[in-house]
């Protein structure tokens, strides 16, 4: 879930800090406050592309920060653990964009590849609308949730078991099928790169620790010197200001005998000195630590320049590297064992595939009856949505990798839509509107109750070209979506904004000639009049205050 989200220096955004809470929550403002800007920025630290313009301007760089509770996540916690990461109930993430510099990332205080964002991030919010991360813009998503809303989820692993089968010992086949020498001069290869890269023995995040390292052997008399000025001033000089403090808290204990008001003063000033004491004492041992080392300086370019060359030979990241280590070595166990005849491998694909093909033509036969369910119920749920006339169809492709058989199955799944009554259906991931699209989500999200563990949901243009009655039945759906997930609406209609437990107003002002976004957490009372001014326009009367009372009241009534 998403608890809280800070951003500085984005686009019309000098300085904001918003707090989360779980259930519905709803952005609402006049158009241009910025309330998109803000799924932007969070869509920055998801692992989205970064642009020059999200930097506001006169600002030399802009960064967001976002703090999830990953408490339940145990898929989370262990790419932490895959990448060296410190783990734990929270996930902090970080970016920063800059116009001199490059971009930056950290995850949980660590720094980290911007690309390996949106691996972390993966699977802990869905944003639908105009931005990038979107379920539904990945075809390889809709076969899933088909298989999902079909309860085919086993059915799915026992099958991708088997067909997992059938690929290694295709593989087997391959490898014993070489001649003798293939084999031999392949299996020297294979153990050449498995010595190579023990010899280096890598360990994943190393890069990043020796690039961290070098920065500061490259820079340890600045270090030294800076640490060393932190400890005169604060407490190794005549006048330090520890010593200072300390003249200043004897004369203010000898007032205090006089006015006991001045106590809690003298405990402030003693427990300053005590902290800079601390502060000084620990830049002295700082200071005694850092030498500058040419040797180990030459050490760390070294061990660099080694990594750097198994990363080119052998993949992008240690991680990669570490990876084709393992491979290296399974492939030459297998090349060294030679222990079934090509006939007897032959023999087991057959069967392999037997059970492959069983599996994959049940999974063909509930997916199809699935499939016709599912277009049905979400052209009921699309209608209910303002889109009565769109055409929503799940179409399969079939699998050519291995015998008509591919990682899937027997086939691909693709949803395809037509929003308006005589228009072609085409792909989803063709569909332009995200009000569209937040439409297609909300139903299939509707209709998919229970089936995936995204924890946090925002809905952006999700009232685009609806009002009245539709309005009122999104509003209930994000409600009743939000019993399951966190979920976060931008929207311009009081019929949803009035089914929400949090709502956020953003307005924007002008301080010293700039525009400037901020945001307030309505209480109750803001809240009426908030969907009064959505209701009436910008002239609030008491007849509208009391229509947006009701229709709180009554809204909540309803859910």
């Amino acid at each position: 879930m998403l608890r809280s989200l800070r951003i500085r220096d984005f686009a019309i955004i000098d300085s904001l800090e918003l707090e989360f809470e779980p259930g519905m929550g709803v952005l609402t403002g006049e158009t241009g406050a910025g309330k998109s800007i803000i799924i932007d920025a969070l869509g920055l630290v998801l692992g989205g592309r970064a642009h020059a313009e999200f930097v506001r301007t006169g600002a030399s760089e802009t960064r967001v920060e976002a703090l999830f509770d990953v408490e339940n996540r145990s898929d989370i916690i262990r790419r932490l653990a895959d990448r060296d990461i410190a783990e734990g109930s929270e996930l902090v993430v970080r970016r920063t964009v800059s116009l001199r510099g490059p971009n930056r990332a950290d995850i949980n205080g660590r720094m980290t590849p911007v690309g390996v964002l949106s691996d972390i991030t993966s699977g802990l919010v869905d944003i639908y609308g105009q931005h990038e991360h979107h379920s539904l813009l990945r075809p390889e998503s809709h076969l899933e949730m088909l298989d999902s809303y079909g309860g085919l989820v086993d059915l799915y692993d026992r099958y991708r078991s088997a067909w997992q089968a059938v690929r290694d010992t295709e593989k087997r086949i391959e490898e014993a099928s070489r001649s003798e020498s293939e084999r031999a001069a392949r299996l020297d290869y294979l153990r050449f790169v498995v010595s190579e890269i023990d010899s280096a023995d890598p360990s994943p995040g190393e890069m990043e620790r020796l690039h961290e390292e070098r920065e500061v052997l490259r820079n340890a008399r600045l270090l030294k010197e800076t640490a060393a000025e932190a400890h005169e001033t604060l407490y190794g000089a005549d006048d330090a200001v520890t010593s200072r403090l300390a003249s200043l808290a004897d004369r203010l204990r000898q007032a205090a005998g006089l006015d006991s008001r001045l106590e809690p003063i003298v405990e402030a000033v003693d427990s300053a000195r005590f902290t800079l004491e601390d502060a000084g004492l620990g830049a002295r041992d700082y200071a005694a630590g850092v030498e500058e080392n040419p040797q180990r300086i030459e050490q760390v370019e070294d061990r660099i320049g080694l990594l750097g060359r198994l990363l080119k030979k052998y993949g992008g990241s240690i991680e990669a590297v570490i990876e084709h280590r393992k491979d290296c070595a399974e492939e030459a166990v297998r090349l060294e064992e030679g222990e079934q005849s090509i006939e007897e491998l032959k023999r087991k694909l057959d069967e392999e595939l037997k059970t492959a093909r069983r599996l994959a033509g049940k999974l063909t036969e509930k997916r199809r009856i699935a499939a016709k369910k599912l277009c049905e119920t979400t052209q009921t749920e699309l209608g209910d949505l303002g889109m009565a006339q769109a055409d929503f169809e799940v179409r399969f492709h079939p699998a050519t990798e291995v015998d008509g058989l591919g990682p899937e199955g027997a086939e691909t799944a693709e949803f395809y839509i037509a929003p308006n009554p005589g228009e072609e259906l085409k792909p989803l991931i063709k569909i332009a509107s995200g009000g569209e699209l937040s439409r297609i989500m909300l139903a299939l999200k509707t209709i998919l109750v229970g089936t995936g563990d995204v924890p946090t949901l925002i809905f952006d243009e999700v009232d685009s070209g609806i009002g009245g009655g539709a309005a009122e039945i999104v509003g209930r759906k994000l409600s009743s979506l939000a019993r399951r997930a966190q979920v976060l609406c931008v929207t311009h209609l009081a019929q949803i904004a009035a089914f929400a437990q949090n709502h956020y107003f953003v307005s924007k002002y002008e301080r010293k000639g700039r525009t400037v976004t901020r945001v307030k957490h309505l209480e109750k009372r803001e809240r009426i009049e908030e969907v009064a001014r959505m209701l009436g326009g910008v002239e609030v009367t008491d007849a509208t205050r009391t229509l947006a009372k009701e229709m709180i009241t009554g809204m909540r009534n309803k859910e």
